[in-house]
């Protein structure tokens, strides 16, 4: 299955060798030959049947990683861990070892050892960039952020003072405090002329700064911090009680994971920033807010793998003050809840930049926990905002 030659489209991942970044290299190469049902990829059915989303063909990756581990190795381990079936190794081994070449071996926060100041990091960060462009003769490419939740940092406030990419840019050049390497990375980005996507927690383009740069360049870019499984459950449960007219008292919310991004929230300021995301779509639907006990625990939990666990205790009040609970747990492979969910935004956010669409794509928030620009967490609501979009297109 030789289809590198045929690519036009880059997408270049930060994390690319994790899970969820091998998993969505495979699964291109799979869906191109119809080996697996493009199950959970709204691009794929009925619903935007008539729209000219990039054929799985076009697409080639590259990116970065930590980890100098290859994707067949990172293949080998989702294998053992039943999340990609044995079945499928020998169909995409070869094209693992070819993508592979593309990612290079960075470190996540770039080289600090040598003293780069954030200014020079970013021209680090721009030339894999722009090798990868050149070597894959590539027009477009577009940047997915897969990589680890990073600790909240003090300087995330100053940074989202900065209302334009004038002023950001004057601080960055001028700056020596540590900068998290998402706002490297998302700034390389758009001074590149990518696109970008981020599906974690972490600060990029939201930045008011960064939204400017990416305005100026006519770049499309979406986030932040996909929904994947519990918060999604949440905001469709959530109205719910808000329809019914039922108090909610509490909602209680404790998560177990065992991967590598369980490790990564060991850090109490990793942690930190998972949860400030979780809890704020629930809070954000629930009227009085401010009245509930919510409370989200995050703990990781080696043994389960990838399959995280979430259970939910909710203490409502219903008619005639009569207090009563719901309880349910979620459990899920996260890197396959995740898959359908970064393929579709790939061909959502190409399809916008073809069409001559820039800036935040606020209809994409059914997709993420903290949409950028778009403050409704309702999930009935947000997919009303999506398939609305694209109704009003063909009718324009």
């Amino acid at each position: 299955m030789n289809d590198i030659e045929q690519n036009q489209v880059g997408v270049w991942i930060i994390g690319g060798r994790g899970f969820i970044a091998t998993t969505t290299i495979i699964s291109r190469l799979l869906l191109q030959h119809e080996e697996i049902e493009p199950i959970g990829l709204l691009t794929c059915s009925e619903y935007f049947e008539n729209l000219p989303f990039l054929d799985w063909k076009s697409i080639t990756f590259g990116g970065c990683d930590i980890h100098s581990y290859s994707l067949t190795k990172s293949l080998e381990k989702l294998i053992e861990d039943h999340i990609v079936p044995f079945k499928f190794q020998s169909h995409v081994i070869d094209y693992l070892r070819k993508i592979d070449l593309n990612i290079d071996n960075i470190f996540e926060s770039l080289p600090l050892e040598d003293n780069l100041s954030p200014k020079e990091q970013i021209v680090v960060c721009r030339k894999y960039l722009k090798r990868f462009k050149e070597e894959q003769k590539l027009n477009k490419v577009i940047v997915v952020d897969l990589s680890s939740t990073q600790p909240v940092t003090e300087i995330e406030e100053k940074l989202f003072k900065f209302d334009n990419w004038k002023s950001l840019d004057f601080f960055l050049e001028n700056t020596n405090d540590y900068i998290p390497w998402s706002v490297i990375y998302c700034t390389a980005s758009l001074l590149e002329n990518c696109a970008y996507l981020n599906f974690t927690p972490n600060i990029g383009s939201e930045l008011p700064g960064l939204q400017d740069l990416a305005v100026q360049n006519k770049l499309p870019h979406a986030g932040k911090d996909g929904k994947t499984g519990e918060t999604l459950l949440k905001t469709v449960l959530a109205p719910m009680f808000l329809y019914r007219q039922m108090k909610v008292l509490s909602w209680q919310s404790y998560n177990m994971l065992g991967n590598n991004d369980g490790s990564a929230l060991s850090n109490a300021d990793s942690k930190k920033a998972k949860i400030r995301s979780k809890d704020s779509s629930l809070r954000k639907i629930l009227i009085n807010s401010s009245d509930v006990h919510s409370h989200v625990a995050i703990d990781y939990v080696p043994s389960l793998g990838d399959w995280k666990t979430a259970m939910n205790f909710v203490h409502f009040e219903g008619f005639l003050n009569t207090r009563m609970s719901l309880q349910f747990t979620w459990s899920g492979c996260d890197t396959n809840l995740a898959v359908p969910l970064v393929l579709d935004l790939i061909r959502f956010i190409e399809l916008a930049w073809r069409s001559g669409e820039y800036g935040k794509l606020n209809y994409l928030c059914p997709y993420f926990k903290s949409p950028i620009g778009y403050p409704e967490a309702d999930f009935r609501e947000q997919i009303s905002i999506l398939f609305a979009h694209f109704a009003n297109s063909r009718t324009s």
